[in-house]
């Protein structure tokens, strides 16, 4: 008797599908860190997680891939039992997610559902963008719990996620996590620690990458490569 094969886990269909669907690419990448390091490595992976509907730089997930991450989202927030949490996605790829979670039922979506908070980027003369404040202060909302889960789709450095911690809390709201589809590895989940926010993925870069080569969708030297960069930035 031959011994049945194991099926794949929705994490691994979607490490599969994210791949198929050319959101995961390799070559040599600047990512948001290079604005303010520019001598810092490149990266041999970049993870491209947005929509079409992207205002500026538009992607390649679908509405069901899209689904497909809010759900592996949400599984982590309801593990949670956090009573009277919203989400609230980070400008610009995080928006999708917070606004299909919300529509999953069980959550609010600040930006989306009511429209209350809004995370607002500016962008400096020299081409730097940040997270400059939340509007509206929750003293305008009209009841209910402030507290918040960031959504987004990657986690390098941590910049713009402490920047929404900041601009949330300065506007009377309470972020109290932060979930990720990508955890890079590259420390920004231990300083969003470091201010209290713990951090939820649902893959970290190695487990993605374990995936699609365990599959043989990318050549050992390319594996090496991520392998390195990482041990180099954890």
């Amino acid at each position: 008797m031959t011994e049945e094969k194991k099926a794949n886990t929705p994490k691994e269909n979607l490490a599969y599908d994210l791949f198929c669907t050319g959101a995961i690419l390799f070559g040599a990448f600047k990512l948001k860190y290079h604005e303010t390091h520019p001598n810092a490595p490149l990266s041999p992976i970049y993870l491209n997680l947005r929509t079409s509907r992207h205002p500026k730089m538009p992607g390649l997930v679908t509405y069901n891939l899209l689904s497909d991450i809010a759900k592996q989202m949400k599984i982590i927030l309801d593990a949670l039992r956090i009573d009277g949490l919203r989400v609230c996605g980070i400008p610009h790829a995080g928006q999708p997610f917070a606004s299909r979670i919300a529509n999953q039922s069980g959550y609010t979506s600040q930006l989306y559902s009511n429209g209350y908070v809004q995370l607002i980027k500016s962008e400096s003369t020299n081409g730097t963008r940040r997270i400059a404040r939340a509007e509206p202060n929750f003293k305008k909302h009209n009841g209910g719990s402030n507290k918040i889960a960031l959504i987004d789709d990657v986690l390098s450095k941590g910049g713009s996620k402490i920047e929404s911690v900041h601009a949330l809390i300065s506007a009377g709201w309470q972020p109290v996590c932060s979930i990720v589809a990508v955890d890079r590895m590259e420390g920004g989940k231990e300083e969003l620690q470091k201010i209290g926010i713990p951090t939820y993925a649902i893959f970290t870069l190695k487990e993605l990458i374990d995936i699609i080569a365990i599959r043989g969708l990318i050549t050992p030297i390319m594996y090496d490569r991520v392998m390195e960069y990482l041990n180099g930035n954890t």
